[in-house]
């Protein structure tokens, strides 16, 4: 644990969380309009904590959180085959071979 205490690495970290809980910040107020339309035209009425769960899962969000991209990046590397094309990493290999041939 020493590594911790020394040199950048709480410092990065910090850094990194407070990104990440601006990202879901960002979500919940950019997706809350959108939101609380759907909520009104299906005359839902839905508590505070309710609405935050309801724009950290849009299915179509205008700002994704954290866990959606985690979710979809691991869906298009781990989830399909190498060889499909809604797989990353053949996408990535076609952007890399592209760049190495050029």
């Amino acid at each position: 644990m020493r590594f911790l205490t020394e040199g950048k690495t709480v410092p990065v970290l910090t850094i990194v969380a407070a990104i990440v809980v601006i990202w879901y910040v960002a979500a919940i107020f950019m997706n809350a309009p959108v939101q609380r339309d759907m909520n009104r035209r299906g005359d839902v009425t839905v508590t505070t904590s309710q609405l935050i769960a309801q724009t950290w899962s849009q299915k179509k969000p205008i700002v994704p959180a954290p866990h959606q991209i985690a979710a979809s990046f691991w869906k298009s590397t781990v989830g399909v085959k190498v060889t499909s094309r809604r797989s990353l990493i053949y996408h990535s290999w076609v952007t890399l071979s592209s760049t190495l041939f050029g």
